[in-house]
């Protein structure tokens, strides 16, 4: 069973050379975001990146296995 990397959104979404991305790798770009990422970037299983504005990831960036990258806050230190 083949497992895919997915891209989502309106946004548009800017790859370097080199990119490798491995199982399950989410990429959001909502309606006017800009997601770039750079040269010899390796993405590793169960990465998530999304972007509400612009989100850069820059060249030569290894990734943990599930890390998940944002360039907005989801809620306050206190939870609201």
């Amino acid at each position: 069973m083949t497992v895919r990397s997915k891209l989502h959104g309106q946004g548009m979404t800017r790859a370097g050379k080199n990119l490798i991305l491995d199982s399950k790798v989410e990429q959001w770009a909502e309606k006017n975001a800009t997601l770039i990422l750079g040269d010899k970037v390796y993405l590793n299983g169960g990465v998530v990146l999304s972007s509400k504005i612009r989100l850069e990831v820059g060249d030569s960036i290894l990734t943990g296995h599930k890390t998940l990258i944002f360039d907005r806050d989801w809620h306050g230190i206190d939870g609201h």
